[in-house]
């Protein structure tokens, strides 16, 4: 059976790009091949080993100036003291949650969560690993957004990360895993199916027999899906603007937002890490949560009134 290339794989390549156990690396410079099948292949085969490089080097001269030029005015319009804050906060975060896991995990909170103790245990070293290495990149330093060098990136933080995000779950279904949608690319068979000029149908078959034909356009010397080519100006654009944003005179009282919810933050962090009893973190979620209620409450009450 034959589908159209729809929203999984794009969505897998889109979120890589924006984030974000290397297997290879910084010296390894494998190119993609110049065919509409080989790029499909060697995308496939790239996410499938936690090589997201790979879809960045499949990626149009262009495109990859478009993500560079993000960057830069990230960099440019994002105030450093509150980026340097939300870092610092995060890193302690990890910190008391790596040295808090079973007092966690000993919650009532948790244990009516209805999740068992083996996935929550799971979905914890994933997440803390995942933020660790994060924290510990380039990403977590402003000043080398400008000349951050994408590639390398990829092939050293960026495959870690994606590693230890492999089994967190990527919709409502606790199985549809990062994990379980490489493995289904895996074994995936590619095949040609027609090309004409500047335009390609490539036809990929998964090991359960189910196949989908991915459209692709030739640009700029490289071979893109449809909907990547087709949506990709549109996002860098209100990517751009949501960037513009956060430098503008209109998010001054955003910051000043920012910055209390940052140390609202560091206060719960601080204390749970003073916390030794189940109880007392129970105690400190019921009144957080009961805060969000009453605010919630007071929000509609006001717009009722207004």
């Amino acid at each position: 059976m034959r589908t159209r290339f729809s929203a999984p794989l794009c969505s897998v390549i889109l979120v890589i790009l924006a984030l974000s156990g290397c297997q290879g690396g910084p010296e390894d410079a494998a190119a993609v091949p110049d065919t509409p099948d080989g790029t499909v292949q060697a995308v496939l085969d790239g996410l499938a080993q936690h090589r997201p490089e790979f879809v960045w080097r499949a990626l149009p001269p262009s495109y990859q100036e478009d993500v560079h030029g993000l960057l830069a005015s990230f960099a440019e319009n994002m105030d450093p003291a509150l980026f340097e804050r939300a870092v610092a906060v995060s890193r302690k975060g990890v910190m008391v949650l790596q040295s808090k896991k079973e007092l966690v995990l000993a919650t009532e909170t948790v244990a009516s969560s209805g999740i068992d103790r083996e996935s929550v245990d799971g979905l914890w070293e994933s997440s803390i690993h995942f933020a660790d290495t994060f924290l510990a990149s380039d990403l977590a330093r402003l000043d080398a957004y400008p000349t951050l060098d994408i590639d390398r990136f990829l092939q050293t933080s960026g495959a870690s990360m994606m590693e230890h995000a492999a089994g967190i779950s990527i919709s409502d279904d606790d199985a549809d895993t990062l994990a379980a949608r490489l493995t289904a690319l895996e074994n995936a068979s590619v095949e040609l199916v027609s090309r004409d000029g500047d335009r390609a149908v490539v036809l990929v078959t998964t090991p359960d027999g189910k196949g989908t034909e991915v459209p692709m356009t030739r640009v700029e010397e490289r071979w893109l899906p449809d909907d990547v080519v087709a949506q990709w100006p549109e996002m860098i654009e209100r990517t751009r603007e949501r960037i513009e944003f956060i430098g503008s005179e209109d998010a001054a009282e955003m910051k000043v937002q920012t910055l209390f919810a940052i140390g609202l933050t560091e206060g719960f962090i601080d204390q749970i890490g003073e916390m030794d009893v189940p109880e007392d973190l129970d105690n400190l979620i019921g009144g957080i949560l009961g805060n969000l209620v009453r605010q919630q409450s007071q929000t509609r009450d006001a717009a009722f009134q207004g």
